[in-house]
């Protein structure tokens, strides 16, 4: 786990931005991380917005390369959960400030 502190502005996540460029460049190289998932939280979002957002943005990437079949199918948050626990994957996250609470329980969920 990766934190970066700074002021709530665009260099904190341009700085996350190029870290994951540089590690997406060495994915081959890997031993651990086979995939990374960049996730930025928009400023004007609401708890629920976040968690959807979030489900919508893993599932994405999850069926990534997949058949048509394959990516239609209705990913809920139990198979986001089930996929992530099979793959090695980074998923970074960047402008969470404001809801350290919904984080906390969406990866409570996610580690069970």
């Amino acid at each position: 786990l990766i934190n970066i502190l700074g002021e709530n502005n665009e260099h904190r996540s341009n700085v996350l931005a190029a870290a994951c460029h540089y590690i997406k460049d060495r994915l081959s190289t890997a031993i651990h991380i086979k995939k990374m998932i960049y996730i930025k939280c928009d400023a004007y979002t609401t708890a629920v917005g976040l968690r959807n957002s979030m489900q919508l943005s893993l599932s994405t990437h999850i069926t990534a390369g997949k058949t048509a079949r394959q990516q239609s199918k209705d990913f809920g948050e139990a198979n986001v959960f089930n996929a992530l626990a099979e793959m090695k994957a980074l998923v970074v996250l960047d402008a969470f400030e404001g809801f350290e609470q919904d984080l906390e329980n969406f990866l409570g969920a996610l580690f069970r």
